[in-house]
């Protein structure tokens, strides 16, 4: 999969939890190879790929705090 990464050209999501530090630095390091790549930005140039991290959550964030990643999946998706 990460090799595939460089050519993605839908939009990606990447959540995690503030306190999930094993999974911060997988998405951090997600984001850095998507970006690297062709594809990465609208025609406007904004990114279509994003990160959010969940405040106070470790790796089950969509337990610990289901609002907040509604919330970060609907703003993600009024954007597209």
């Amino acid at each position: 999969m990460w090799e595939d990464l460089p050519n993605c050209r839908v939009p990606l999501l990447i959540i995690h939890g503030e306190k999930d530090t094993k999974f911060r630095n997988i998405a951090q390091k997600m984001m850095k190879t998507l970006c690297s790549g062709l594809g990465s930005e609208h025609e406007n140039g904004n990114a279509i790929h994003e990160v959010v991290e969940i405040p106070n959550c470790g790796h089950a964030a969509h337990l610990e705090n289901p609002l907040a990643i509604i919330a970060a999946i609907a703003r993600f998706l009024t954007r597209l």
